[in-house]
């Protein structure tokens, strides 16, 4: 496969699904990763279990396909004759790129293209932002309203409180804030009465 521009713009919303067809599981040593990111299967696993599938990205699965055909023909080289008639070791590639490329092709299927999203401009996507900034603010508000009006129900009347003094002089600042008239002499109890 080219590895030119065009063609991974093409590939960039296929989705395909990988099967690893191989008796061994593809662990994220061997290279079920792409980007440095372990790919997992099932129930969160690093890694594909032999016989596993999974649907992916075209280009995460055509990179996990590569690496799995690596691994796969790497163990099948353990196979092949390493010496020669005289005795010399055998010093031949373990995989050319057609058999790399026809076994990693093997092991992801097409499944189906995602529309190509349509472009924002810069704009747009501080337009989006600015909504999603309103609605984060009016969420705030109906919070607010909703403390307040929390807070209006568990507030007792007016007439329904009830003041307590530690002493006269706290008594007499009440009543010359709230101006009522009152004689300074009169007990504090008398005071107190005046505010009820």
């Amino acid at each position: 496969m080219e590895n030119t521009a065009e063609q991974n713009i093409a590939n960039d919303y296929k989705v395909v699904s990988f099967h690893n067809a191989e008796s061994f599981d593809f662990t994220h040593e061997m290279g079920c990763m792409y980007d440095g990111r372990p790919v997992t299967g099932s129930e969160g696993v690093l890694g594909l279990g032999g016989g596993e599938t999974k649907m992916l990205p075209f280009h995460v699965g055509f990179r996990i396909a590569r690496n799995l055909a690596k691994q796969t023909l790497m163990r099948k080289s353990g196979d092949r004759k390493q010496l020669d008639a005289q005795g010399h070791p055998i010093v031949a590639a373990i995989w050319d790129d057609a058999a790399l490329e026809s076994l990693a092709r093997s092991y992801i299927t097409e499944m189906y293209s995602e529309d190509k999203p349509v472009a924002k401009t810069q704009t747009d996507v501080l337009f989006e932002r600015i909504q999603a900034l309103e609605s984060l603010i009016k969420g705030q508000d109906a919070k607010k309203e909703e403390v307040l009006v929390a807070k209006e129900s568990t507030t007792p009347a007016p007439e329904e409180v009830v003041l307590t003094f530690q002493d006269k002089q706290q008594v007499l600042l009440e009543l010359e804030k709230r101006g009522i008239p009152h004689d300074k002499r009169a007990s504090q109890d008398k005071l107190e009465k005046l505010l009820a």
